[in-house]
């Protein structure tokens, strides 16, 4: 047994049998009535939830996920509109091939409840209220919506060619099921590679971001994307910090500084509660240079 959820029950002191339990890797011990404080409220830190587990569901179409946050983010300002342009043009990069391989979400922390569950849902299962939406709909709804939006916009232009929105809906067209981010509650905050929840959007008073990105290639791509945004991220906010670490950024290199705690690690755990990754771990933002090629089209954000 690797997970053991112990939550909302009346222990008023941890058992001595739990430590000997070696193999567990996620112990949930929140909403208890532990008699030391200053137990009680690590137990209910919600840091100690921020993991994701990835389903054996979603490992045909989109195996691949690694996830962070963001801390002491200041997207006040003109920094909020350079914060999205960093996602949307490294999505038009041949890192992310207009999401085709790899896609970026980016959601207020404060907005869903961890952990999160990484799987895939037939298209009439899944609902979600879609970024500039108001109500949920199911996932069959949406794109199709999009695509008809797409196609009215594509004549509009009087262009032949495909735009990057027709592009990464083709991605999902004929998958029988699509990959998405579920939280606690049973909210969708993402539904990768087209749209993230409106529910989960950021703001210029945002401060705390989760990150996820997911593709169907690597594991590395993934966390190449990541390091990537936080280069650039950096580059707007750099009072920027990341899990246990402060970044400071000279010219396109990365030095990195321990201080004390304040924003998360975030693992992805596969289904039988393996690691499937981590970000970021002690090999990731060693010495990180900013390299990008762009298509020649870019993105609305979607």
């Amino acid at each position: 047994m690797k997970t053991l959820n112990l939550s909302e029950n009346e222990i008023t002191s941890l058992p001595w049998a739990i430590g000997q339990m070696e193999k567990i890797k996620v112990l949930d011990l929140s909403l208890n009535p532990f008699k030391d404080g200053r137990f009680k409220k690590l137990a209910n830190d919600k840091r100690a939830k921020m993991y994701v587990k990835r389903f054996e569901s979603v490992t045909p179409v989109r195996p691949f996920l690694a996830c962070c946050v963001f801390s002491n983010l200041d997207l006040t300002g003109e920094n909020f509109k350079k914060f999205i342009n960093i996602q949307t043009k490294l999505h038009a990069s041949s890192l992310c091939a207009n999401r085709e391989i790899a896609a970026i979400g980016t959601h207020e922390l404060k907005s869903f409840n961890p952990p999160l569950k990484y799987l895939a849902l037939p298209r009439d299962e899944l609902h979600i209220t879609a970024l500039h939406k108001k109500k949920p709909i199911s996932a069959r709804e949406l794109i199709e919506a999009l695509h008809r939006d797409a196609d009215l916009a594509r004549r509009r232009t009087k262009r032949n060619t495909l735009n990057p929105l027709h592009r990464y809906l083709n991605l999902v067209l004929d998958l029988p099921i699509l990959p998405c981010l579920v939280d606690a509650e049973g909210l969708v905050i993402s539904l990768a590679p087209v749209t993230n929840s409106d529910l989960t959007k950021m703001s210029e008073e945002t401060q705390s971001v989760w990150v996820e990105v997911s593709s169907r290639e690597s594991m590395s791509i993934c966390k190449e994307v990541l390091e990537q945004l936080v280069a650039e991220t950096l580059q707007i906010c750099p009072q920027m910090q990341l899990d246990q670490t402060s970044l400071q950024s000279s010219s396109k290199t990365l030095a990195v500084e321990p201080v004390e705690p304040g924003s998360i690690r975030v693992r992805v755990y596969k289904e039988n509660d393996d690691m499937l990754s981590v970000f970021p771990d002690k090999n990731d933002l060693s010495s990180l240079s900013v390299r990008r090629e762009y298509f020649q089209e870019t993105e609305n954000n979607a």
